[in-house]
């Protein structure tokens, strides 16, 4: 089995679908930011990851999944570096 990281992005309006995807997120990856997972998913369970996706999808519901390579994984740069910090600048720059 080959482990694949994906950026995962999602823009739902429903609150309960909302949910329920981000819980299925968790499941295979790290929450980067409100609707931004980066997910990592070995090749026997992409085909269950991405049908479990679809099963949830409504019609106005966006999802994009990015695959990033390691050296790219690598190389991901983030403002500021952790939920702590991320808080603190908010409100210090309000």
């Amino acid at each position: 089995m080959v482990n694949k990281s994906y950026l995962v992005a999602y823009d739902i309006s429903s609150d309960k679908r909302r949910a329920k995807f981000s819980g299925l997120l968790e499941r295979y990856g790290t929450r980067v930011n409100k609707s931004v997972f980066i997910c990592i998913i070995d090749t026997r369970h992409k085909a269950i990851f991405l049908n479990e996706v679809a099963v949830m999808l409504h019609r106005t519901d966006e999802i994009i999944c990015i695959p990033i390579c390691q050296s790219c994984e690598k190389g991901i740069i983030r403002f500021p570096d952790n939920r702590r910090n991320r808080r603190e600048a908010s409100t210090r720059f309000v």
